[in-house]
């Protein structure tokens, strides 16, 4: 296969950190209904990937009848169609959603997922445990940290390559994850850019 020129141009993206309604009213809930969940486990790392977590529920993310989704699920959803109505779009939808556990020396190597957006709602994040980091898709050469902190949410485009560091002590953090869709633009919007 030949080299594929490519000419890049700038188009700016953008990531957004808010905190979640009621996240000290759901987090000892979800922690304990997760604690119950049989565990599930990967441990894969070699000169490409890095993934070794402990504990997480990927292979039922489409399953909205889990302990812990019923009790986020619909808080989770109206925080993101809200978001989607203030971005110009008319509502979200949530296509997946699971949760990650990391413990000590785990670690989620760089990846991107599918769908317009990605979401992180950090459940459980001491001010020592790592915090995701994104590379800057244009030149893929600058690292970004988001400035979070527990009970924070983070939504950014899914095709940003993103990873989640080695954690390099014995405090646990907890992720809860969804790959979304913002769809169906607002007609004040339409009417707008039809103006331009």
């Amino acid at each position: 296969m030949s080299d594929i020129v490519l000419q890049k141009h700038r188009l700016d993206s953008f990531y957004i950190v808010s905190q979640l309604p009621n996240h000290y009213t759901l987090k000892a809930p979800i922690l304990n209904s997760i604690d119950k969940f049989k565990q599930s486990s990967i441990h894969n790392i070699d000169n490409f990937y890095s993934d070794r977590i402990t504990k997480f529920d990927w292979d039922n993310s489409k399953d909205l009848t889990r302990e812990w989704t019923l009790l986020i699920y619909d808080t989770l959803n109206s925080y993101l169609s809200l978001t989607a109505k203030n971005m110009g779009y008319q509502s979200s939808v949530i296509h997946d959603i699971w949760f990650q556990q990391y413990y000590n020396m785990d670690t989620h190597g760089w990846h991107s997922h599918g769908n317009n957006f990605t979401a992180v709602y950090y459940l459980e994040l001491n001010e020592l445990s790592p915090k995701t980091e994104l590379i800057e898709p244009f030149s893929l050469n600058k690292k970004i940290i988001p400035n979070v902190k527990e009970g924070n949410i983070i939504i950014h485009p899914s095709y940003v390559l993103h990873r989640s560091p080695i954690i390099d002590n014995n405090i646990r953090k907890t992720i809860i994850a969804c790959n979304l869709d913002f769809i169906n633009p607002h007609p004040d919007i339409l009417s707008k850019l039809n103006s331009l």
